[in-house]
């Protein structure tokens, strides 16, 4: 269950990163979708009820977002989200997170100051 709440959240947040800049780059998209199948499937097996894995739900969040805009504040929601549910983010989840992020910053032209400015109080978040 939890992690079925938890993705569309990493979606929001993920969205919020690659838009800090301005603009999604599809690249970015790109490095998103390989760290969903490379590193969020394999973290856990569950699928829905049409047999797609529950990670694709990241994907789903993210792509919603671009085709309708970010209504509300991507990291405040996943800030909100990890607060209420700290004890069962795992090593494995946060180091998930940390990567996938910095990925995702990074592949455009390196990291913007828009984007390590998010990525530094996503890592202060999991240090507090």
């Amino acid at each position: 269950m939890f992690y079925r709440e938890l993705y569309p959240v990493l979606g929001k947040l993920f969205y919020h990163i690659a838009k800090a800049d301005g603009k999604v780059q599809p690249v970015e998209k790109e490095v998103l979708i390989q760290f969903i199948k490379t590193n969020w499937e394999p973290l856990e097996s569950s699928i829905d009820r049409h047999g797609s894995d529950q990670a694709d739900l990241v994907y789903f969040a993210f792509d919603f977002l671009e085709a309708e805009g970010e209504q509300e504040n991507g990291f405040d929601v996943f800030k909100d989200f990890y607060q209420e549910n700290k004890a069962r983010f795992s090593p494995a989840i946060i180091g998930n997170i940390l990567r996938t992020s910095a990925s995702i910053a990074s592949v455009y032209h390196e990291r913007e100051d828009q984007e390590q400015n998010v990525l530094d109080r996503l890592t202060k978040l999991f240090e507090d």
